[in-house]
């Protein structure tokens, strides 16, 4: 669906936060297919990069709080739509 593709985001994180996680960073692939268990994202993952020829919105875990927090502080509030993503 186009809508899960433009609004839902794949986070960048060590092996660490995978874990921790239970490859939830894999979070397109998620909506896309909930019903695949979280040990198989990976791999679904691959294959929708492999059929878009592109990755999903992606961004780090540590940018995508740092730009909450920019917001928060600024303007008292959060306005994030997804939209802006490629401005880190």
């Amino acid at each position: 669906e186009e809508g899960i593709l433009i609004n839902t985001r794949t986070i960048k994180t060590n092996s660490v936060m995978r874990w921790l996680m239970w490859s939830m960073q894999y979070h397109t692939a998620h909506h896309l297919y909930p019903s695949v268990p979280f040990f198989r994202l990976r791999v679904l993952h691959q294959e929708i990069v492999e059929k878009l020829k592109c990755e999903p919105p992606t961004v780090t875990y540590q940018a995508f709080q740092w730009h909450m927090l920019r917001k928060l502080l600024a303007d008292k509030t959060s306005r994030y739509t997804g939209r802006d993503i490629l401005s880190y």
